[in-house]
């Protein structure tokens, strides 16, 4: 366990600057708009920029309250968690701030709170806060190619992401950590289950199969107003991660299913797709953040390309060779075969945050024009 004293001491001062620090109390002021800028909140918050915006959010959503965590207690594990992002190039604690930030306008001005109640809500964040904790700096590719001990415990199956969650809740069940110390047995398992299912879902490898289970929801989803007023929903909905009540005959969840009530695996699900959402956040960011964002990424990709070398590949993987063409060069596809059907699925059952699409669209078409011009991205991204 870590001595409480140690926490205490790097956990007061933060707390004090985040209650005092003007201009780190403004710039939070800015968490409920759609294009957010985690570069700034990382220089506002004298690099906490993870810590900051979690504590905050949860704070202001009365989490703490609802689930009965202590606020130092909370900080030190959101502390802990942030130090324990190492200094990637891309996957780093501003990352993970940022998609903190876009979960969080997922969560609320997305699915809503009848929804995503507080429990739904408390799991988002948090998988948000965790979901690339100890990150090593390449993919799972290259863990399984060269035996990583990551991909030895995991037996080759998404190693990073289940060390994220796994080594989060190992934080979780260690003092001075226990911010579920109050939760029933039963809050808590619906949480980890629900963590789980999202931070696993992070993997791209999984991509294609989750999107295509949520396409079949979408519908559904955006019908889920009509034939029944918004006081059933609430009632129907109150369990939705333990399932619908046992008490309910068959009669009546036939009556369910036909007014395309929404059961716990279609809420899963869409928290599912909101954080995958949320990890490429900065696709609708204003352009001159989201190129911020693909270079560092393909910084990340090509000391992938040089670590590969050094383990005597004589090709590396694919846009990760310094010497040739990074994503920088391959961001068209990536837009139109990933990134747009994930975000039109996405707001086609959730239609409020449609302008987030748009402003995918519009990054994507100077993309486009890099590429057709042949320019250069800084020509057109400020």
């Amino acid at each position: 366990s870590i001595p409480a004293q140690d926490m205490k001491e790097k956990v007061d001062p933060l707390l004090k600057q985040l209650e005092s620090s003007a201009p780190l109390r403004e710039f939070l002021e800015t968490i409920d708009d759609f294009f957010f800028d985690a570069f700034e909140l990382e220089r506002v918050s004298g690099g906490h920029p993870l810590c900051t915006i979690s504590f905050h959010i949860m704070t202001r959503l009365n989490l703490l309250e609802t689930f009965s965590i202590d606020p130092k207690q909370l900080f030190a594990f959101l502390l802990k968690i942030e130090e324990g992002y190492p200094q990637n190039a891309y996957h780093n604690r501003t990352h993970a701030a940022n998609v903190v930030q876009s979960m969080f306008i997922l969560l609320t001005q997305g699915m809503g709170p009848d929804f995503a109640g507080d429990l739904e809500m408390m799991a988002g964040l948090l998988s948000a806060i965790v979901h690339d904790f100890e990150h090593k700096g390449v993919n799972n590719d290259f863990l399984i190619r060269y035996q990583d001990e990551l991909a030895l415990k995991y037996n080759d199956k998404s190693p990073l992401e289940n060390h994220h969650v796994a080594a989060a809740f190992n934080l979780i069940l260690m003092e001075p950590f226990q911010i579920f110390a109050n939760l029933s047995i039963d809050q808590f398992s619906k949480i980890r289950k629900l963590m789980i299912e999202m931070v696993i879902a992070t993997d791209m490898k999984l991509h294609f199969e989750i999107l295509g289970r949520f396409r079949l929801l979408e519908s559904k989803i955006s019908r889920r107003a009509e034939g029944y007023d918004t006081h059933q929903t609430k009632t129907i909905q109150t369990d939705f991660t333990g399932g619908l009540s046992s008490s309910m005959d068959v009669g009546t969840s036939n009556a369910v299913k036909e007014m395309n009530i929404l059961l716990p695996e279609d809420v899963a699900l869409s928290l599912q797709v909101a954080l995958k959402c949320a990890d490429v956040g900065h696709v609708y960011c204003s352009p001159n953040v989201h190129m911020k964002w693909v270079q560092k990424l393909e910084q990340e990709l090509f000391a992938q390309g040089d670590k590969e070398k050094e383990h005597g590949a004589v090709t590396t993987s694919p846009l990760m060779d310094r010497e040739k063409g990074g994503i920088t060069k391959s961001q068209c596809g990536f837009f139109q075969i990933v990134v747009l059907p994930l975000f039109k699925s996405f707001s086609a059952a959730f239609g409020s945050i449609s302008p987030l699409t748009e402003s995918v669209l519009r990054n994507l078409e100077l993309w486009r024009r890099i590429e057709e011009d042949e320019l250069e991205p800084s020509e057109l991204f400020g």
